[in-house]
């Protein structure tokens, strides 16, 4: 329950009655005291409009003075009705997400080869403390381990049905920085059984390029652009682009950033083939972020339970001091 208190004060109520003596002012307030809570009760109980709650107050009053009384207690209601309003938005946007940033630090801080799992961190202004996802009978989790900004290890279990593995991962990789113009640049070195997992990494305000063992022809980019994230992959050719949902500022899409047209002559214009959907909120300590992943793949014989299917994901991050 919120308590609003109505802009004009005790010391105003006194001496802004209109230019109206005192003693007037006391006497209309005795004699109004109980229309004036029974018609405010009424009014926005009952949602009246303006002309209904006019209509209504001097149909009660006893004092017919166009601006004694009335006018005053009508837009104390009116006041009331637009600062709950204010109220209730300011919480909801308290705990909005920009979707847009949000996913672009996602993309900033986790980076791996298409078909490889969430190992490789950099901190950025994500730092991911758990991660759970399902697709059918799958279920895969992670804890990640942090002091401070390094990783020490993450914890992860997976399982379909009566089939399932654990482990402990320790970073074996080793990670350089250094600044390159307005860009800096991080550098990921394997051992030398995995040097072909090798990549560098540029990562600017709104931009991110990633560079697969400093091969020109395999890189992975993001960048903002007019509200949007744009995502080119030149090894897997492809432009997808995520957008914000126009009526939720917590979901975003990810979907086709080029205009698709088809032999039977239809159109698909761009935005309009979703691949993924992000979702964020905000709970304590915590920023979570749920990812929808359809499955696109047309099957002539449907997989097993442990094949295929959407994906549900959800990551929670710790919020920075």
């Amino acid at each position: 329950m919120f308590h609003v208190k109505h802009p004009q004060t005790e010391d105003a109520t006194k001496n802004s009655f209109f230019g109206i003596s005192e003693v007037q002012q006391v006497a209309v307030a005795q004699a109004n005291a109980n229309t004036i809570a029974s018609v405010a009760t009424k009014c926005l109980h009952f949602g009246m409009t303006e002309h209904e709650d006019v209509g209504l107050w001097r149909s009660h009053s006893p004092n017919k003075h166009p601006l004694v009384g009335f006018t005053t207690t009508f837009i104390y209601i009116d006041d009331m009705r637009r600062a709950l309003i204010i109220l209730t938005l300011a919480i909801m946007n308290a705990n909005a997400v920009d979707c847009i940033r949000a996913t672009f630090d996602y993309f900033a801080t986790q980076y791996m080869p298409e078909d490889d799992m969430k190992f490789y961190i950099l901190p950025g202004n994500l730092k991911p403390d758990s991660l759970y996802q399902k697709q059918k009978s799958q279920i895969f989790a992670i804890k990640f381990h942090w002091t401070g900004d390094h990783l020490d290890d993450l914890v992860f279990s997976h399982s379909c049905l009566d089939d399932g593995a654990t482990g402990t991962v320790v970073p074996d990789w080793k990670v350089d920085s250094a600044k390159v113009g307005k860009l800096k640049k991080y550098t990921w070195t394997f051992s030398p059984k995995y040097a072909d997992m090798d990549f560098t990494v540029y990562r600017g305000k709104d931009s991110i390029d990633i560079v697969r063992n400093e091969d020109p022809n395999r890189h992975y980019t993001f960048y903002i652009k007019n509200d949007t994230i744009h995502e080119l992959d030149n090894w897997i050719p492809r432009h997808w682009i995520i957008y914000r949902d126009p009526k939720d500022e917590n979901k975003c899409y990810r979907a086709n950033g080029k205009e698709k047209k088809f032999e039977n002559g239809s159109v698909l214009k761009v935005g309009e083939e979703v691949y993924t959907t992000y979702e964020y909120e905000t709970r304590g300590d915590f920023l979570i972020q749920k990812i929808f992943e359809p499955d696109r793949n047309r099957y002539v014989k449907p997989p097993g339970p442990c094949e295929g299917g959407d994906k549900y994901t959800t990551i929670y991050y710790r919020k920075k001091k």
